[in-house]
């Protein structure tokens, strides 16, 4: 097994408990959607992902874990993610600044 750790703690820790905190950090917030923690600052601009609160562009961000929960058991939603970080990293620059955005179904 990968001794990764996150914040200090092994990241398994974090998926073998009862309860989910309530706020998860991204770090947090991307191992329980299974994503890497790089991949959720671009969920967030392209809307997948809304943090608590009202932060500042480099604020920490906090995201509900009733809401990761959800989305993590949601076909569609990982589906949509998953199209958004591939489509990203396929067609980011070498700086990696670029951002896809997914055209949304009316």
């Amino acid at each position: 097994m990968n001794d990764i750790t996150v914040n200090g703690e092994h990241w398994w820790v974090l998926l073998n408990l009862r309860r989910l905190p309530a706020r998860l950090t991204a770090d947090q917030t991307a191992r329980v959607i299974g994503f890497q923690s790089h991949d959720i600052p671009l969920l967030v601009r392209n809307g997948m992902l809304k943090p608590l609160g009202a932060v500042g562009k480099n604020s920490v961000k906090y995201f509900a874990s009733s809401d990761v929960s959800q989305r993590s058991g949601d076909r569609k939603w990982l589906d949509r993610a998953t199209r958004i970080v591939s489509r990203s990293r396929s067609h980011s620059t070498p700086e990696g600044n670029q951002v896809y955005r997914e055209k949304t179904q009316s």
